[in-house]
């Protein structure tokens, strides 16, 4: 079976695009997910890519730039991908919300997102495009949108069971579960240093090398993943000042107009 790449942009819903896919193909007894696939590490992983997409199960990944052997892998039906992508000003919005990205590295950013824009729609099959506004807007739909596009036939129980898996809600409570986690951890490790400075020896936590303590490994949430609002689409307007919404909109404004965003929305950003 191809290898399933969650391939949207940053900030714009692949996580949640990742998750409706994993709970498809694992409740369905087909594959599992294996993950967030880092920048840097997209070229160490082609191989394993080209085996995954040959070895008869599903493994579903995510990531944010195409992998190298993208066009070939589509080609020949080894790969497929869905791709999840918003408004830029909210993807901005939202990379100044978590990680307060500013200026050039900001910019940076939503060029290299645009730039992955272009490039899934250059691959010839096999992709499906999903916007994220629509998405938030009827997350069933969505769903059944990425089950077809896969070629499963989900019963509804299993496809309202994943959609209510995947709804804010349920996924703020996952939040809510891993920044408990967290707290415990802290709180464990001042615990340690303090016996270690009284000259009591504690051994260490056992963790595997490169182990992203601070992500959920299921889900791939991290801490302030959603939004106060629930991710809702539209928060880049109150979010971004007036100066960040002219600079924008000049900057992506053949962007946004040919990714769908009406041209009169454009024009009365840029007032």
């Amino acid at each position: 079976m191809p290898v399933i790449v969650c391939n949207g942009m940053n900030r714009a819903g692949s996580t949640l695009q990742y998750n409706l896919v994993r709970g498809l193909v694992e409740k369905m007894g087909l594959g599992q997910g294996e993950g967030f696939i880092l920048r840097e590490q997209i070229h160490d992983c082609q191989t394993l890519l080209q085996a995954w997409g040959q070895d008869g199960r599903w493994h579903v990944v995510k990531m944010h730039d195409l992998p190298p052997g993208a066009a070939e892998m589509t080609a020949a039906g080894t790969m497929v991908i869905g791709y999840i992508y918003r408004d830029i000003r909210g993807v901005a919005a939202s990379y100044k919300r978590v990680w307060q990205f500013e200026g050039e590295k900001l910019l940076e950013e939503l060029d290299r997102a645009v730039a992955t824009y272009y490039a899934v729609g250059r691959l010839p099959q096999h992709v499906l495009w999903q916007k994220y506004e629509e998405v938030m807007a009827d997350l069933p739909q969505a769903a059944r949108e990425l089950a077809a596009f896969l070629n499963l036939a989900p019963s509804p129980a299993l496809l309202d069971e994943v959609v209510r898996e995947c709804s804010v809600d349920s996924m703020k409570k996952v939040l809510q579960r891993l920044e408990w986690k967290l707290r415990l951890q802290k709180f464990l490790s001042l615990a340690r240093r303090s016996l270690r400075r009284l000259g009591i020896a504690v051994a260490r936590p056992q963790t595997q090398p490169g182990t992203k303590q601070r992500i959920d490994q299921q889900t791939l949430l991290h801490p302030n993943h959603i939004s106060a609002n629930g991710g809702a689409p539209d928060n880049w307007q109150s979010l971004l000042s007036e100066s960040e919404k002219e600079w924008l909109t000049a900057r992506y404004g053949q962007w946004l107009q040919e990714a769908g965003y009406p041209a009169d929305t454009v024009a009365q950003v840029a007032k």
